[in-house]
């Protein structure tokens, strides 16, 4: 499938759902403000989609504007979900020890965002972990900076079992001088007017071993995590294939006439405009059903039955035979191997006001 730039950095509907939730647990209305700053709410329940990055910022500042909590993003953090990072976590999750996780997560950043990079330098006694947003210098960028950052350390606190505790953390913004919730939170010094988003760890500590490690998933894994990256630099009209597969797959499979109709095309237009961008209706359903095969069945409180409905199939031996035929292996065996440690740790949420 050949690439093409993206006209904006984007993020995966799943990280901007997750704030949702998080907004929801704070009292507010996350999805009322969602919409307010501009997200197309059926997107979020397009596992695999993706929108504008810009939104996230725009959303956790109206949270906290409207909250009047100056330190919401460090709050809504702290409502953690492992799996608000999709393939990104899977694939540190399974990496032998932080220092592994830590490299992954350079690698397959781009698999949660296109505006968001990372790199991990030798620093003295350890390594440095910069993360690099692509608005880092704008206005305002503190709430998702901080949201980002307290939501990486506890997802690798949760990785290691242990309660990590950084050499220093660094940020791009200005001092709010109220250094109390940081030394909470971080238990580490805090830096800022920094060059980038930083945390430094020291050699013992990437040297602990995930309680998550699994080197039989981890191929697996990985090449999710590199599919989701290509995702967000595919030519327009394949991504809107991609977004209508996704949306309409629980009503059935979509014909490729069907997505054509939907983008005010005939479907020989859409054949031809596919053929320039280097690829055919078919492979791209399949590739977003098998993305999301693995994202329905990594979530236990979804059935094998309604998974196989929600992608679309019209019975459960089609569904079994489309699994073997990805990963040589049943629905039943994959959802074991994703879900082998048992679930997430994540705290409970409170009810959300609307459905999402």
């Amino acid at each position: 499938m050949s690439s093409a730039q993206t006209l904006k950095p984007m993020t995966s509907t799943m990280w901007l759902r997750y704030m949702v939730e998080a907004i929801n647990s704070s009292g507010q209305d996350g999805l009322d403000l969602a919409q307010k700053v501009g997200i197309d709410l059926d997107m979020l329940h397009v596992p695999e989609g993706a929108l504008a990055d810009q939104l996230c910022y725009d959303l956790l500042n109206a949270a906290a504007l409207e909250s009047g909590n100056r330190d919401f993003g460090l709050a809504a953090a702290n409502t953690f979900k492992p799996t608000a990072i999709g393939a990104l976590g899977y694939s540190m999750m399974t990496a032998e020890n932080l220092d592994a996780a830590l490299s992954r997560c350079t690698n397959y950043i781009g698999s949660l965002t296109s505006a968001t990079s990372a790199r991990l330098i030798a620093a003295e006694d350890g390594k440095c972990f910069e993360i690099h947003f692509q608005h880092a210098r704008l206005p305002e960028v503190r709430q998702v900076h901080e949201f980002c950052s307290l939501f990486t350390l506890n997802f690798l606190r949760w990785i290691t079992g242990q309660e990590l505790h950084p050499l220093r953390i660094a940020f791009t913004h200005r001092s709010p001088n109220r250094p109390a919730i940081y030394r909470r939170l971080f238990r580490c010094p805090i830096f800022f007017d920094a060059e980038c988003v930083s945390m430094q760890f020291s050699k013992a500590q990437l040297a602990i071993p995930l309680l998550t490690a699994n080197d039989s998933l981890a191929s697996i894994h990985d090449r999710f995590a590199e599919q989701r990256m290509q995702q967000f630099g595919v030519s327009p009209y394949t991504q809107q294939a991609r977004r209508l597969i996704a949306k309409l797959l629980p009503d059935g499979e979509p014909s490729r006439n069907d997505i054509a109709t939907r983008l005010n095309l005939t479907d020989r237009t859409f054949q031809r405009r596919l053929e320039e961008e280097g690829t055919q209706f078919s492979d791209i359903l399949d590739d977003v059903r098998q993305n999301m095969a693995h994202i329905y069945l990594a979530n236990e409180n979804i059935s094998l039955h309604e998974s196989a409905c929600l992608l679309g199939f019209s019975g459960q031996s089609s569904f079994t035979r489309a699994i073997n035929r990805w990963f040589n292996c049943t629905p039943r065996e994959l959802r074991l191997q994703i879900n082998k440690r048992g679930g997430d740790r994540a705290p409970k949420k409170t009810a959300p006001k609307r459905r999402l």
